[in-house]
């Protein structure tokens, strides 16, 4: 979980890291990431709630499986953020 941590530090500098994100948080190789880099440098940081697994196909992620892992690292890295905006707020009160 570590590796995940301090690649959401490096994602959230700046312009949003989605080929980190795609590696880190939806478990794909380097190939299989660049296959779905086009698809995802459509959306932002802040959409990634909204996007669902049509959407993905509809923009050209064919293969079922990647659209999964995407969808899911989707939930996950927004849950995390929510998570630690949410600790931020407790530690500050």
């Amino acid at each position: 979980m570590k590796a995940v941590s301090s690649s959401v530090g490096s994602v959230r500098q700046g312009e949003f890291n989605w080929m980190e994100f795609l590696k880190t948080y939806c478990n794909l190789t380097e190939s299989e990431a660049n296959e779905c880099l086009y698809a995802m440098k459509r959306f932002s940081e802040s959409e990634m709630e909204v996007i669902s697994t049509s959407m993905l196909k509809e923009l050209g992620i064919d293969d079922p499986l990647k659209r999964t892992k995407v969808f899911i690292g989707m939930r996950s890295y927004a849950r995390n953020k929510r998570n630690a905006l949410f600790i931020g707020f407790l530690i500050t009160s």
